[in-house]
């Protein structure tokens, strides 16, 4: 059902060192996973679906990275679509998430889940002492995920 050259470009051995290999493997069980699932166009719409491909090859920090970014990316999208659009404090999770919170277009709870997943993402971006877990990378997808569905960007009519 897939492109014959791209499974044959999957099913190809890179040279290299056994680690290598072993990445290489787990990643090209993914992709064919991937590429064979019927759902695979609705995944791609998914805006967190590169952050949930690279969770599962096993790039946790990555991972929440980029589930930092689509998070990032929205609470922006929020702001500016509001009527009159909100001024911006920053470009980051925080000054975004507070400018939201003044405007109350959600509360103080909502907020500090916010800074929870921030500070989360932030410990996946940088080199800090404490990385986190597997299960607080799955997490952040999960409540980013959750925070998409319950703020929806409002599109112009």
């Amino acid at each position: 059902m897939t492109n014959p050259q791209i499974r044959a470009a999957i099913s190809r051995r890179p040279a290299g060192t056994e680690a290598t290999k072993t990445r290489w493997f787990g990643f090209k069980t993914v992709v064919q996973e991937i590429l064979s699932s019927p759902s695979s166009r609705e995944e791609a719409s998914d805006p967190l679906f590169e952050a949930k491909v690279l969770f599962k090859t096993g790039y946790f920090p990555a991972a929440g990275a980029m589930a930092g970014v689509v998070l990032e990316e929205h609470l922006r999208a929020l702001c500016v679509s509001q009527i009159p659009p909100l001024v911006l404090r920053g470009n980051t999770i925080d000054p975004l998430s507070e400018t939201l919170k003044s405007a109350r277009i959600y509360d103080q709870t909502q907020h500090r889940r916010i800074q929870v997943m921030g500070d989360v993402r932030n410990r996946c971006s940088h080199a800090v002492s404490n990385p986190p877990s597997k299960e607080e990378v799955w997490e952040l997808i999960e409540d980013v995920s959750k925070f998409l569905h319950s703020y929806p960007i409002k599109s112009e009519v």
